[in-house]
């Protein structure tokens, strides 16, 4: 069983990279496994019945816990609660779904057919990371619980993968503040990884989005959530020069006006100061016509007497 789930997990490992399939029994207990990276399962006959991919429960449950009345192994397809990788410390998500046989009278749950996910190889959110620094994808855990607000893929944690570092601990008490709705209803967004020393070059304001993730065929949201950002400064960059340009042409423009202002009333002022170079003719009143051409002259009343 082995070597025929190693065949089927080289079909599907690139479209998303699988990073791992195996069989439960109906008690919980691994009995064959295949990894995309081609290690060997250290969990080959450990009861995993604790986990969500088993029992279709919102959390894993104690480790010890096992099948009874009160636990059951899933009926329908399940799409597991996160959980962190014991090498890398990347956080994964399993889809289950039960073997039925129906060979019988009844139909019988047999086993369990389990599918694990690295959730940095989806292809969406590599499609999304052009320049990291500037606008990618994250994912986050928006479901209720000791989850919640967990970020589950980072353009940061695969810097780190290629590093071959593992994830901090601590990365796990920073939280995206999602509501339970999935929504993010903040609308500058502050990076909950830039708090870290490894997180610095995310510091700083950026737009966020959140949209849920839904699956194939179901309308109630699976709880997961892709948190897109963009550098607060990279969009408002246009809109800032754009300012600063109109601003500096009104400033111009002000001081264009007030200079032609100055121009016209200085003209105006000269014209009104400067002396007129042709002076007007200068009237003359009745009694100062001048003698001239008079025909006769006033007698004074004592030339009249004699």
């Amino acid at each position: 069983m082995d070597a025929y789930l190693k065949r089927r997990l080289d079909r599907h490992k690139a479209h998303p990279r699988l990073a791992s399939i195996f069989v439960l029994d109906t008690e919980g207990t691994q009995i064959a496994a295949a990894f995309a990276d081609a290690e060997l399962s250290r969990s080959i006959g450990r009861n995993l019945a604790f986990r969500t991919y088993f029992h279709g429960g919102a959390t894993d449950l104690d480790h010890l816990v096992r099948v009874s009345d009160n636990l059951k192994p899933i009926s329908r397809p399940h799409l597991s609660a996160v959980f962190q990788s014991t090498t890398t410390g990347m956080w994964k998500v399993a889809v289950s779904t039960p073997i039925i046989d129906d060979s019988k009278d009844r139909e019988e749950t047999i086993g369990l057919f389990v599918i694990t996910v690295n959730l940095g190889d989806f292809e969406f959110l590599q499609a999304v990371q052009h320049d990291p620094h500037h606008r990618f994808a994250a994912l986050v855990d928006g479901r209720p619980g000791k989850f919640q607000g967990l970020i589950l893929q980072h353009p940061l944690f695969d810097e780190l993968a290629k590093a071959g570092r593992p994830l901090p601990d601590s990365f796990r008490e920073r939280r995206v503040p999602i509501d339970a709705k999935g929504e993010l209803n903040i609308k500058r967004f502050r990076d909950p990884l830039a708090d870290e020393e490894l997180g610095r070059e995310y510091e700083g304001q950026w737009i966020a989005s959140a949209v849920p993730v839904h699956l194939v065929g179901e309308e109630k949201p699976s709880g997961l959530v892709v948190l897109v950002q963009e550098s607060y400064l990279e969009v408002t960059g246009p809109v800032r020069q754009l300012g600063a340009r109109l601003v500096r042409e009104g400033v111009l423009a002000i001081a264009v006006a007030i200079l032609v202002t100055a121009l016209l009333w200085y003209a105006v002022l000269r014209l009104i100061r400067e002396p007129r170079s042709a002076p007007r003719p200068k009237l003359l009143l009745p009694e100062q016509t001048p003698l001239v051409g008079e025909t006769t002259l006033p007698i004074g009343p004592e030339k009249a007497a004699g």
